[in-house]
């Protein structure tokens, strides 16, 4: 099974079924895909029969493919990747986040914080070890901008899609795992 399809099936679980929320601005929803862009696809059926198989096929086409996100091989990495880019619709503020989160993680080599997955970001990762640590801190990462989008946090919001990278302290950096680890439960 390819990272893409274990990421499908996990991400389906969360999205679930048809969904009509009169609060959720998307409108009519199945497998977490909209009346509208099911349309754009070419699907003309009651939003409640949408196949999976169109879903899926959306998904890898709109949230996975134009992100690169097949070039990192941590499969979850990869989900949490695709995740948060399905739920947000932005693949480069998640690409960002994956680049961020090894960032504040690593005293030694610092990722280009552009949002873009390319060979030097998905070699770095695909290298880097501490998988738990970097899985965590992009959750952090996530929490934070879920939480601010709650709270209409605009200037958080903001700086989060449009941080500027920081060399940070080396010394800090020494305990940062240890910190993720054993005091964040995800």
């Amino acid at each position: 099974m390819t990272n893409f399809e274990k990421a499908f099936r996990e991400l389906i679980l969360i999205e679930g079924g048809y969904v009509n929320n009169p609060y959720d601005p998307g409108g009519k929803t199945k497998y977490g895909i909209t009346e509208k862009v099911a349309r754009e696809f070419g699907y003309n059926g009651d939003m409640k029969m949408l196949p999976l198989e169109l879903a899926e096929e959306i998904y890898e086409k709109l949230y996975w493919t134009p992100y690169k996100f097949d070039l990192i091989r941590n499969s979850k990495i990869a989900s949490e990747l695709f995740e948060f880019t399905v739920n947000t619709g932005d693949g480069k503020l998640a690409s960002k986040i994956l680049q961020r989160s090894y960032n504040v993680l690593n005293k030694n080599i610092q990722l280009k914080e552009d949002g873009i997955i390319g060979k030097h970001t998905s070699d770095t990762i695909n290298m880097y070890k501490f998988y738990k640590s970097l899985f965590k801190t992009m959750n952090i990462f996530q929490g934070m901008f879920y939480i601010a989008l709650a709270e209409s946090d605009k200037e958080t919001l903001h700086n989060m899609r449009n941080h500027k990278e920081t060399a940070g302290s080396d010394s800090r950096k020494t305990f940062i795992r240890g910190w993720i680890d054993k005091r964040v439960s995800l």
